[in-house]
């Protein structure tokens, strides 16, 4: 059939790793005589796609476009893992031989999604065109009887350039406008038996215990988001100047999210589907040609976002929920961080202080007042903003003089925080010998002292307060890359068409308002014990014959 193509694929991707530790007598975590840790991990994947997509001219103006497909993924991954101490001598490195399995456990995990979709497109004169999708989502994660999401999309865009009252417009070389919405599924949760109750094991070698560790909800089922975008694209002065502006609104309901539950019952909370949230922002992405000539050009491209977010509605049992630092409130951004209030260093004891307060029977606040107690101050805490920035983005520029070419990719973000919670471990070294961050040498000392940073006691426990609450901006160079492509000419003598030689230089630099942290690995507004992005310089030859 004239204009109808089908794709099929089948894809496994198998990965085994196999970690090994060996502990000889002397080393301090080897018990008495000797350790082994031993584990393993295989995990196969396998996916089928199936696509037939049509295409077809009607007449000299319209053109039809029309896709239906399949989808199917399955991943299987076995784990074992055995903890072996005690060895006869340092000639054995088996568990079998240890006199001591002191853990040993094993575990099996399945996941499956299916998916069947179709898109069907029409076009008129390249000037008008409108497109919808439908999909339906399979999904392990959920229940047989709430397995299956249905979703759908429609757009529909104006090329107004192509009209005939912006003929003679010469300065405009495409003007498009664009509108969409559609309803998306999101599944992916932190588990992949967030629906069923399982219990927890335990055993002391010859009787068993067996404890609920998460209750079932046989109703969880998808996240829906519904989004709506519209913009505009516009390429003028001769293509010297490309942009595109939009703006989406987009709407969370039946998010995937911890119910809470009364403490009478036991359990803390189970997955549910309870909440709804809106994300509403602009993208902005301009490019433009400085100069353009036969030996020389140059041009530069800066993209900027913004993001609006609120949490719409929680539980009737409950408008917000706590954990850990941050909470989730109807009105404020999700994860708004939920601190107590730093308040300084008493110059006479060198004591940490914080705000806190009184309330009425209402909850409202009815006297501050700074103190040392920090139990007073962990039962006063303050909203303190999330990890949203004001603005995000990109910018890069592009150069090409003669046979030398150059390039750098930068991205920003202004706005937001991260709290730090490696930067607080260092500022608080609980025991002799642990690191400790260059700011604790201003730490208060005697009595008269006037610092920002308290008395070090080493054994003593500390609160996590907005004192480790660091602006996320930063501004990072991600990618730069010098070449020269020898002339053609030059090439053609020994035998080739193209020929350039190129150093790349890769997450070169990151400026942050706190030296070694990284705020952009994560947008959960926490820090951890993560390797940072490795910095790498390549040098190539690309050569065509």
């Amino acid at each position: 059939i004239k204009g109808l193509t089908v794709r099929a694929s089948y894809n496994n991707d198998s990965a085994y790793t196999y970690d090994y530790i060996y502990y000889n007598q002397n080393h301090p975590y080897a018990a008495d005589k000797g350790r082994i840790l031993d584990r393993n991990r295989f995990v196969m994947t396998n996916t089928i796609d199936l696509y037939a997509n049509y295409n077809r001219k009607i007449g000299e103006d319209f053109e039809l476009g029309a896709m239906v497909g399949h989808s199917f993924l399955k991943t299987k991954s076995r784990t074992s893992y055995i903890d072996a101490q005690n060895y006869p001598s340092p000639a054995f490195d088996v568990a079998s031989v240890a006199a001591n399995i002191v853990d040993a456990s094993a575990g099996l995990s399945e996941y499956a999604i299916e998916s069947y979709f179709a898109r069907l497109s029409l076009a008129y004169k390249d000037r008008y065109v409108v497109n919808a999708t439908i999909r339906t989502d399979g999904s392990s994660r959920f229940a047989p009887d709430h397995r299956w999401g249905h979703f759908w999309s429609v757009g529909a865009s104006w090329r107004i350039s192509q009209e005939e009252f912006m003929r003679d417009i010469h300065w405009i070389n495409n003007l498009t406008l664009k509108a969409s919405y559609g309803v998306q599924g999101n599944e992916n949760i932190d588990t992949y038996y967030g629906w069923q109750g399982y219990y927890s094991i335990t055993s002391t070698g010859t009787d068993y215990g067996f404890s609920i560790a998460q209750l079932e909800n046989p109703e969880l089922t998808w996240e829906k988001n519904g989004n709506f975008n519209v913009g505009i694209e516009a390429t003028l002065f001769g293509n010297r100047l490309n942009a595109t502006i939009e703006y989406y609104n987009r709407k969370t309901t039946d998010m995937i999210m911890e119910r809470p539950m009364a403490f009478s019952t036991g359990f803390e909370s189970y997955l549910d589907n309870i909440g709804e949230m809106r994300n509403t922002g602009w993208e902005i992405s301009l490019n433009g040609v400085l100069v353009n000539r036969p030996d020389f050009r140059w041009d530069v491209t800066v993209m900027a976002s913004t993001q609006n977010n609120k949490v719409l509605k929680l539980t009737p049992e409950a408008k917000e929920i706590i954990g850990g630092s941050t909470i989730i409130r109807e009105g404020l951004p999700v994860n708004t961080f939920y601190l107590p209030k730093f308040a300084g260093v008493d110059p006479a004891t060198g004591a940490a202080l914080y705000w806190a307060y009184d309330t009425d029977d209402k909850g409202n606040i009815t006297n501050e007042y700074i103190t040392s107690d920090t139990g007073k101050a962990t039962s006063s805490r303050y909203l303190m903003g999330s990890r949203i920035p004001d603005l995000f983005g990109s910018i890069g520029t592009n150069l090409q003089w003669k046979g030398i070419d150059f390039s750098i990719l930068t991205t920003y973000s202004i706005g937001g925080k991260v709290l730090d919670y490696i930067y607080a471990g260092a500022m608080n070294p609980f025991y002799y010998g642990q690191t400790y961050h260059s700011h604790l040498t201003r730490a208060w000392q005697k009595p008269g002292d006037i610092t920002d940073v308290p008395r070090v006691e080493v054994g003593t426990s500390s609160i996590t307060s907005d004192r480790f609450l660091v602006d996320a901006s930063y501004f990072a160079i991600k990618n730069i890359t010098i070449g020269y492509t020898i002339p053609q000419k030059a090439a053609s003598y020994i035998g080739m068409k193209h020929v350039r030689v190129y150093c790349s230089m890769d997450n070169l630099a990151l400026f942050t308002h706190l030296k070694g942290m990284n705020p952009t690995y994560s947008l959960t507004g926490s820090t951890s014990y993560v390797y940072t992005p490795s910095r790498s310089f390549v040098a190539g030859l690309d050569i065509k014959f």
